[in-house]
């Protein structure tokens, strides 16, 4: 196999970054550039180092383009430039190494640029492509799942107060190189459900009573958290409001995490799955 690279737009097309269009060099897809976060108290020498982000990521692909007449070439520009129109929307780079493996990363196109001078000619031309990824991180397609199933103890006390009962822990493990925000499906019948992250132990508990072929849905994304009942034909509700004042969005750290679900009832076919992307700083 031999790597190939190829872009999809916003709107679904997919242009091939092979002939006539001829990669000859990109930059921009190791580990991306951090931004060290300090503090600095009075009368300290230097300063301290609280936490260390990556900043989005640049990527510029330099392309030939090769054609069979001057009329193929501003045809195959056009093209070019229609593909990576930033009107599009964001998009995604696809790479695959000769292996086969699929690395992709999202990002919004900035500019395609063709130079003039001896950077063309009357059947060639050198384009220039530039993209940002907001989202620096490399990914695999697919997701990776986890499951807890119904299990373990129940209580079936009458005093005012209530047993959670713990269903299987499951073991996640995230292979990236960063912290992995998590998909969690909690499906009822099943009272006042939690997902705990024991590795990190963080928990999220939804103070309600989840009824038979309903669910709750959560992400754990940066800028996209959200927490939401879902009916039978998929109908959405936001019940934010209905999660505990203690509870901590969580992902999964690099490694070996541990799962458990559990709920107030004593529900044998309540749920949890759990999917994440694999998050990577370079390919």
């Amino acid at each position: 196999m031999t790597e190939r690279l190829w872009w999809t737009a916003g709107n679904g097309s997919v242009l091939a970054l092979d002939s006539p269009y001829i990669v000859t060099g990109i930059t921009g897809t190791g580990g991306g550039p951090a931004e060290v976060q300090t503090q600095r108290a009075p009368f300290q020498d230097g300063s301290t180092v609280r936490d260390e982000l990556i900043k989005e990521r640049s990527v510029t692909i330099e392309l030939m383009i090769l054609a069979s007449s001057r009329q193929q070439l501003f045809v195959l520009r056009r093209a070019l430039a229609r593909a990576l129109s930033p009107k599009l929307g964001a998009g995604t780079l696809s790479w695959t190494d000769p292996d086969d493996t699929e690395w992709r990363l999202d990002a919004v196109p900035e500019a395609v640029e063709f130079p003039g001078g001896d950077a063309s000619g009357p059947t060639w031309q050198r384009a220039v492509v530039s993209l940002i990824a907001a989202e620096p991180c490399w990914y695999r397609p697919g997701t990776l799942q986890a499951a807890s199933l119904a299990g373990g103890l129940g209580f079936p006390f009458q005093f005012p107060i209530s047993f959670a009962t713990v269903k299987s822990a499951s073991l996640a493990t995230n292979d990236g190189d960063v912290d992995a925000p998590v998909e969690i499906t909690l499906v009822g019948p099943c009272l006042n459900p939690s997902a705990t992250n024991l590795t990190t132990g963080k928990t999220m508990k939804v103070q309600y009573n989840v009824a038979s072929g309903y669910s709750i849905y959560i992400n754990t994304a940066f800028g996209a958290k959200e927490v939401s009942l879902v009916a039978p034909g998929g109908a959405k509700t936001n019940i934010m409001n209905y999660l505990t004042s203690n509870s901590e969005f969580w992902s999964l750290e690099p490694g070996n995490n541990e799962l458990q679900f559990a709920e107030e009832g004593s529900n044998p076919s309540a749920l949890m799955l759990v999917s994440w992307r694999n998050r990577y700083v370079g390919r």
